[in-house]
């Protein structure tokens, strides 16, 4: 026992180590029969699967031409998918010299389908002008000037206002048509009085009193320094674009001034609306006719930022038309 290394030399004490099992480990002193098996290697931590990345919101381009297939396939609702619940939908009929206003995605919808049994072959729509505007900071504006040969619209253009969704939050339109169409809403507004018009910002009366007074001065400032201006002449089917600070006043000073003398006074002035885009915009939609029964109009669309500046300005001059000849045209194998 004595050549047993680690007991007791003792015999008591080694009987002792014996019967409680013991056996000297100098490191441990554990008992014999005490060693606990191995613990079994634990399972890798395995980590919870990442979920997929959401999907990018679709550019605004991306957005767009989703909207305008749908449009072309007369998708209802394709076309009510691409506006905000909350979408205003402005158009001013030439025809009646009233605007019809649509609200939220019921509106849409219903102006849309009234719009649509206007246009039995949508074969037969010409793009008379197209531009697609994003903005840097999301969202932007479309521009669609076109007409539809056999069909009640004679001449219609469209200002689409999108947000950085996508979605389209306000639409204004100026629509000449012929009298087989009769829009109905549940809001119709007659012809604007600005002396009695209420909600209508400051700033845009200010410009519409310069308009009529020719203060090219006063107009000029309200441009913010990267304005953009799209100006379409239906009588010659052209579009130009004016940029920047020179842009704004050539505009001002030679082309707009060859169709002032529509503005001569409040009465001249057959719509405005200012309503509230959102994201720092606003949209101003205004719509001018010498006379109540005129198929002649200018109309402008006009997206205002948060200093109350003109960003975006497209200018229709519809003040030389003459409905016949345009239809002569879209009837002609020239036109398409």
């Amino acid at each position: 026992w004595n050549m047993v290394e680690g007991y007791s030399k003792d015999p008591k004490d080694l009987e002792r180590q014996v019967l409680e099992g013991y056996q000297h480990d100098p490191v441990t002193e554990r008992k014999l029969g005490d060693e606990k098996a191995p613990a079994a290697p634990k399972a890798a931590h395995k980590a919870a699967p990442t979920p997929p990345p959401a999907p990018a919101p679709p550019t605004m381009p991306e957005a767009w031409g989703k909207l305008e297939r749908a449009w072309e396939h007369q998708d209802l609702v394709g076309v009510t998918e691409g506006f905000e619940a909350e979408a205003h939908l402005d158009f001013y009929s030439v025809k009646h010299n009233n605007r019809y206003v649509f609200d939220s995605l019921l509106g849409v919808e219903h102006y849309h389908n009234q719009l649509f049994t206007q246009l039995p072959n949508m074969s037969a729509v010409r793009i008379e002008a197209h531009e697609v505007d994003p903005w840097g900071t999301g969202g932007g504006m479309v521009f669609v000037v076109w007409s539809c040969s056999k069909s009640a619209v004679i001449i219609a253009a469209n200002t689409y206002l999108m947000d950085s969704n996508g979605l389209v939050r306000g639409e204004y339109g100026v629509v000449e048509h012929s009298d087989g169409w009769h829009p109905t809403t549940l809001r119709v507004i007659p012809p604007v009085d600005l002396v009695r018009a209420r909600g209508v910002r400051k700033e845009w009366v200010i410009y519409h009193r310069s308009l009529v007074h020719h203060a090219t001065a006063a107009v000029l400032p309200m441009h913010s320094p990267n304005c953009v201006i799209r100006y379409y002449s239906v009588s010659t089917g052209k579009l130009d674009h004016y940029e920047g600070k020179a842009g704004v006043r050539e505009f001002y000073t030679t082309t707009l001034e060859e169709v002032w003398w529509v503005t001569q006074n409040d009465k001249d002035l057959a719509a405005l609306e200012i309503h509230s885009m959102g994201e720092g915009h606003s949209g101003v939609f205004a719509v001018w006719k010498p006379t109540p029964r005129s198929a002649q109009f200018l109309s402008m669309v006009a997206v205002l930022d948060d200093h109350g500046q003109i960003s975006r300005l497209n200018v229709v001059n519809a003040m030389d038309l003459d409905v016949g000849r345009l239809g002569e045209a879209k009837e002609s194998p020239e036109a398409g």
